[in-house]
């Protein structure tokens, strides 16, 4: 869940994005290069999932929209197909319109490697993640 109001009485939207991008940074300097090495193969992408359960429509509100499109915005220039893929979970139905939205602001290749899912979405998320 995200609360912008609380979260910006302990912190910045500049310290946010700049604790975002070190965790891109570490991605690829660290976390990638190790996983690889585990498995003996080159990985230079990640998944990421998020999960809506519980979330209301506030939580894409225009504030949140704009700190998508900013993130987005970061990902795209500076970390630019790092992401392999990234599941939407429990997304209720209201979800479908934002994402109508948020998807104008991101490119192409992008929104084709997000899956937007329901609460049924074991089989798909399991046929991409191996273990």
């Amino acid at each position: 869940m995200l609360d912008l109001t609380n979260l910006f009485k302990i912190t910045t939207k500049e310290r946010l994005f700049r604790h975002y991008i070190r965790e891109c940074e570490k991605a690829k300097q660290y976390v990638y290069p190790i996983c690889g090495a585990l498995h003996k193969a080159t990985i230079e992408q990640g998944i990421v999932i998020m999960d809506l359960k519980g979330g209301s429509s506030k939580l894409f509100s225009s504030d949140v929209r704009a700190i998508i499109k900013e993130a987005s915005a970061i990902s795209q220039d500076y970390f630019p197909e790092t992401m392999a893929k990234m599941f939407i979970l429990n997304a209720p139905f209201w979800f479908r319109g934002v994402w109508y939205i948020i998807k104008q602001f991101l490119d192409s290749k992008t929104v084709a490697k997000i899956s937007i899912l329901g609460e049924s979405y074991n089989k798909e998320l399991q046929a991409f993640v191996f273990f």
